[in-house]
């Protein structure tokens, strides 16, 4: 979503272009903090706000021709007279400047929110691709911008926080802005956004008076080495082999810069396959471990299957009444085939069949004649060992 406020109705002024940024979130929850875990309180961006005035507006180019910004183009730190650590960025570039600071309710993608917001000027005259990529791109992005800050030199250039300082949460409350960044990469602040920027001027395409003299400045020295030359013939020789040697660098250099860019180029190519290759091989692994789950299931199933098999076999031979001696153990085995040994089953069957003969043992015997019922019943007692009396059958 576009989140440009008004575009067009501020001109030109001395060669800058207007630009209106939303420089920071204010935030109305104590807990809540930007993506490095900044906390923003009104009060005190309130007792810094002047130190935004007057500040830059800086940009790393990812490109020679100075069109796409990427992002702060910190390189090192140095330190100060305290030996304090102070932050440098030698790969930005200062392309304007915030000339005015305040307090605004800003929307972004539908929502309202309280922001600091800077009003300044780009060097467009200076900067005339990225104000001209700046225009193009706030019509269907959202042109992002981060700010920087540092202490004061009463803290010794150090930024004094409110409270517990974490990576998670941190509250400046006594520091100076010293910049803000126009980026193409992620910022931490989703409401840093650009606002607004005055459209390019395409109404005059004359040349400008600057440019006019530095052609006739141009024209002015090169006659002058023409007379020097015609009044130094002979070095005619030797000034003309240096300027051939001087095009020769410049050709062996621009040899040089053609073969790096095809350099460049072949490497982001192998890199992209590589990486393709990589998308690739990751796919057809998780493939392998579907295929591998897949298999592992349907050997369980089919092991399982087997043993169930296997302990029918095994326990044919017996009774109902003989299996239900080992009811648990067949349960036990039905819910888990591959861990659970048939000899359990077995053996709980036979102590059961073993158990069941010796109670039996002790019930009395009933014969039954089966030719003839002359005698009646018969019954054998129970031996009595140690007992010396004789029964008699009659």
């Amino acid at each position: 979503m576009n989140t440009v406020i008004e575009m067009g109705s501020k001109r030109t002024k001395g060669g800058r272009r207007y630009i209106k940024m939303a420089l920071h979130s204010i935030h109305e929850n104590a807990e809540d903090v930007q993506d490095n875990g900044l906390h923003w309180e009104k009060k005190y961006v309130l007792n810094n706000i002047s130190t935004a005035v007057n500040m830059p507006i800086c940009v790393e180019f990812a490109d020679e021709d100075k069109t796409i910004p990427l992002g702060h183009g910190y390189t090192d730190e140095i330190e100060d007279e305290n030996g304090n650590p102070i932050p440098i960025f030698r790969n930005s570039e200062v392309v304007g400047t915030i000339e005015k600071a305040q307090i605004e309710t800003v929307n972004v993608d539908g929502v309202d929110s309280e922001c600091l917001v800077g009003e300044g000027y780009l060097f467009d005259q200076r900067y005339p691709n990225f104000v001209k990529w700046l225009k193009e791109s706030i019509k269907t992005n959202t042109v992002k911008s981060s700010i920087e800050l540092m202490g004061t030199e009463e803290n010794n250039n150090q930024i004094v926080y409110d409270g517990e300082v974490t990576e998670e949460h941190r509250t400046p409350m006594v520091y100076s802005y010293s910049g803000t960044a126009i980026l193409s990469v992620k910022e931490a602040d989703k409401n840093a956004i650009v606002l607004e920027a005055a459209s390019l001027n395409t109404s005059n395409n004359k040349e400008s008076e600057v440019y006019k003299m530095d052609k006739e400045t141009l024209a002015m020295i090169t006659d002058s080495v023409k007379v020097a030359v015609s009044e130094t013939n002979s070095k005619n020789s030797e000034y003309e082999a240096k300027i051939s040697e001087l095009n020769q660098t410049i050709a062996d250099k621009d040899a040089k810069i053609a073969e790096l860019n095809a350099s460049v180029e072949e490497v982001q190519s192998a890199l992209n396959a590589v990486r393709a290759e990589i998308e690739q091989k990751s796919n057809e692994l998780d493939a392998a471990w579907e295929e591998k789950r897949a298999l592992e299931v349907a050997l369980g199933e089919a092991k399982a299957k087997e043993r169930l098999g296997e302990l029918n076999s095994a326990i044919a031979g017996f009774t109902e009444e003989q299996k239900g001696y080992a009811k648990d153990e067949i349960e036990k085995f039905n819910a888990d085939p591959v861990n659970v040994e048939i000899n359990t089953i077995i053996d709980a069957i036979y102590r059961g069949i073993g158990k069941q003969s010796i109670e039996k043992k002790d019930e009395p015997v009933v014969e039954i004649n089966s030719a003839a019922d002359i005698y009646g019943e018969v019954f054998q007692p129970k031996s009595t060992i140690g007992n010396t009396e004789k029964g008699s059958i009659y």
